[in-house]
């Protein structure tokens, strides 16, 4: 019986399949982040036969093209296709919608907008160019771009923060004034803030747009501080408190 594959390996496999139908076959994909893996076959270890390949895991079209994907996404997570862009350090910046776009800043200050194309969980398509998601942020931040999605983010309908006063955690509710307690609050900040970040996280909440939530939920949703485009993409406000106070056209 075959060996039951883990989830990084199966999205792995899944990109060479897609890698292997496309117009583009032939050409290496280089990626950066991900540890090499080595196949099996027969029970031994062996490198992957010619064909195309993720310069890094190693495994060609040809090797998997008839190979079970065991832990494919299911049906309700293909159809919601997102993005993901993060920092060197594997930190989540922000989500786009697959066939959205991103703003790019250069060092000199000259700007550019690419289409974005989500291939999978770790690799999307920038431009006329694939890349492992950690490979373009070590590629942006060593030539000091900056890259940002080309819309403001929407607000999300729920989010997990932290109250400052007692480090509590909390749950927000887009449109909702105040705040409801979680019951898995823990009595120190630092756990609470940790777990307000896992759950962010499978949500697909940014720091930038829990930024906004919570603002809008304690100072009202048509303020200029409830929309993300008034913070940076780690949630700090890129204007004073006082304009974030004031009404914004929506």
């Amino acid at each position: 019986m075959e060996k039951k594959l883990d989830l990084t390996q199966a999205e792995w496999l899944l990109m060479e399949k897609l890698w292997a139908q496309s117009p583009q076959t032939g050409r290496e994909l280089t990626c950066t982040a991900a540890p090499e893996k080595s196949c099996r076959r027969g029970g031994r270890k062996s490198r992957s036969p010619s064909g195309p390949s993720c310069a890094v895991c190693r495994q060609s079209a040809a090797h998997i093209r008839d190979r079970p994907l065991w832990n494919r996404r299911s049906d309700d997570m293909e159809e919601d296709k997102k993005i993901r862009f993060i920092d060197s350090q594997y930190q989540t910046l922000f989500y786009i919608p697959d066939g959205a776009s991103i703003a790019l800043t250069y060092s000199d200050g000259e700007t550019a907008v690419r289409p974005c194309k989500f291939i999978d969980d770790y690799h999307t398509q920038i431009g006329h160019n694939i890349f492992h998601i950690c490979q373009f942020a070590e590629i942006m931040e060593r030539n000091g771009t900056k890259y940002t999605p080309e819309q403001a983010q929407p607000l999300p309908d729920i989010c997990y923060s932290i109250l400052p006063s007692s480090g509590a955690l909390i749950v927000i509710e887009k449109g909702k004034s105040g705040y409801c307690p979680c019951d898995l609050s823990a009595p120190h900040r630092e756990q609470n803030e940790m777990t307000a970040a896992r759950f962010n996280r499978r949500l697909g909440v940014t720091p930038q747009q829990e930024a906004a939530m919570f603002h809008g939920s304690m100072f009202g949703w048509k303020t200029r501080g409830a929309r993300t485009d008034s913070y940076d993409l780690a949630g700090k406000p890129l204007v004073p408190p006082a304009a974030q106070a004031k009404g914004a056209e929506r």
